[in-house]
């Protein structure tokens, strides 16, 4: 019998040190709601050992919770009782708050009622695991699910929205096969303003919509098109399905296979035929208007133009009769006539300046950043802007720093934002009293390193709000200006290293400061 003991000791202490052993959470319970088992990892999972204590207590001990976390689970609900009294239960999902961790651990938790020999129930037992982090890839998986399937309704959604606009849009879409010039899909536009039906449309030839006169230069076109994949913006004429012509202006663009080959093109086809009437009508009024201006200007400036045309015209007689009866006589050349000759040189030269300063102000051309005076290029802004300013009474002074070095910059670039700035605060200045009008321009060495000018003037000035947003694209101050100007010199002036800005004054009046590096 002792050996028997013994035998069933070992027996006993070898199963238990397997229960100690397995992962997941081992608790067994005997028939009356006692706890006899509970192993290491079942301590660790829900942060207490083995409490003998009657099961109506387990929930609050062992902190155990509904799935929603914050419903402590019922005595009739555990698992563990629900063994007990002969139920078999699988992957019940339970919560434990443990009492070292703020976070909840996930429990899922399988139990089986235990027999004795005569197959009576004598217990029960429950195992478990820590599926938390399961839980939480499920959970997230679940928010990502319902993230991807909102954002697919959304994609449907703008699908159709955009399916919509292409249906619906003021001009008329097609595709077509670069090879064959068979329509792939067009949008209903183009069906309800040709008249024919989509199915019509779709599969059949681009040449069945032209007007017989335009398929020569459509072909032309395509064939054109095909070799390079540039196809000229053209107008063409349709025709309807009733035989009415409609025009529209035709952009294409190439859609190209993994070898660059054209194979489809996208063709955009706007209705002008209003316009194009239009245009016609205007054209016709405006050659009629012309011809009657012409007459009455010329009947107005005849007078004007003979007076303004002699006084040139008799000074260079005059002069050239003078020269010619002096050389007939062998008489030199008197210092009065030289000096006079010599005036006229440097009138005509000067007005040849102005006019070439102007003709390389308007000229495309590459930067180029040369050594340069900047007093003289300002000088020669200000000289094509004096006539506008003698035309609305102001006065324009200078000021400039005669110890000014040269510096590397494009001096037509240069002259063109000094240009905007003066137009600018002369448009300002409408509100000023006449005799009151000033702009001053001004120059000087501001550092070391820099080179100031200042452009002021006392009109009506601008707000502390508006001293910035001058500076974007499209933001004007003026009812009829385009809001570019001081967009396109901060580009300038930035693009020499420089800085342009408005500095507040106190009203009335502007001033606009530019910086710019003494060395490249």
């Amino acid at each position: 019998m002792r050996l028997i003991n013994e035998r069933l000791a070992r027996r006993e202490a070898r199963a238990r040190a397997i229960i100690e052993a397995i992962a997941e959470g081992v608790a067994v319970a005997s028939k009356d709601g006692c706890l006899e088992v509970f192993n290491r990892a079942a301590t660790q999972i829900v942060g207490v050992g083995l409490v003998e204590t009657d099961q109506d207590q387990w929930s609050s001990i062992y902190g155990l919770y509904l799935p929603d976390g914050k419903t402590p689970c019922p005595t009739e609900r555990l698992p563990l009782v629900r063994a007990i009294k002969g139920e078999h239960v699988e992957a019940i999902p339970l919560v434990v708050q443990h009492p070292e961790d703020e976070r909840p651990v996930h429990l899922s938790v399988t139990a089986s009622p235990l027999y004795d020999d005569d197959g009576v129930i004598d217990g029960g037992v429950a195992i478990f695991q820590d599926v938390t982090e399961r839980v939480i890839s499920e959970r997230l998986l679940c928010e990502a699910r319902n993230q991807l399937e909102l954002r697919i309704k959304e994609l449907k959604a703008s699908e159709q929205k955009y399916q919509d606009l292409y249906e619906n849009a003021p001009d008329m879409y097609l595709t077509v096969d670069a090879t064959s010039g068979k329509i792939l899909e067009c949008n209903q536009t183009l069906a309800n303003t040709t008249g024919f039906d989509k199915s019509e449309i779709v599969g059949s030839s681009i040449y069945l919509l032209h007007d017989p006169s335009c398929i020569d230069q459509i072909t032309e076109a395509f064939e054109s098109f095909r070799e390079r994949g540039v196809f000229p913006n053209s107008d063409f004429t349709l025709i309807g399905k009733d035989n009415r012509r409609i025009e529209v202006s035709l952009n294409v663009s190439a859609v190209l296979d993994k070898h660059n080959k054209v194979v489809r093109a996208r063709c955009v086809w706007r209705d002008i035929t209003k316009w194009k009437r239009a245009e016609e009508a205007l054209s016709r009024h405006r050659e009629e208007l012309a011809h009657l201006t012409r007459v009455h200007t010329a009947g107005e400036m005849a007078t004007g133009l003979a007076h303004e045309l002699n006084q040139p015209l008799n000074a260079i007689v005059n002069y050239s009769r003078g020269f010619l009866r002096r050389a007939s006589i062998g008489s030199t050349v008197t210092a009065e006539l030289r000096g006079a000759a010599e005036e006229m040189i440097r009138e005509s030269e000067r007005a040849s300046s102005i006019i070439e300063g102007l003709r390389r102000l308007v000229a495309k051309q590459t930067p180029d950043h040369a050594t340069t005076d900047l007093n003289q290029v300002i000088q020669d802004a200000i000289t094509m802007c004096r006539g506008e300013a003698q035309r609305q009474g102001v006065v324009i002074e200078r000021h400039f720093a005669l110890d000014l070095p040269e510096i590397p910059v494009d001096a037509v670039q240069i002259k063109q934002v000094v240009i905007c700035l003066i137009l600018n605060a002369l448009e300002s200045l409408g509100d000023t009293a006449a005799n009151y009008r000033r702009v001053i321009v001004t120059t000087k060495r501001n550092s070391e390193n820099t080179i100031l000018i200042d452009v002021e003037d006392n009109g009506k000035g601008i707000t502390a709000e508006e001293s910035e947003k001058v500076f974007e694209a499209f933001y004007s101050t003026k009812s009829n200006g385009m809001g570019m100007g001081l967009a396109i010199s901060r580009s300038i002036i930035e693009n020499h290293g420089g800085r342009i800005w408005n500095h507040q004054k106190p009203l009335p009046g502007t001033s606009f400061c530019i910086s710019l590096p003494v060395t490249s």
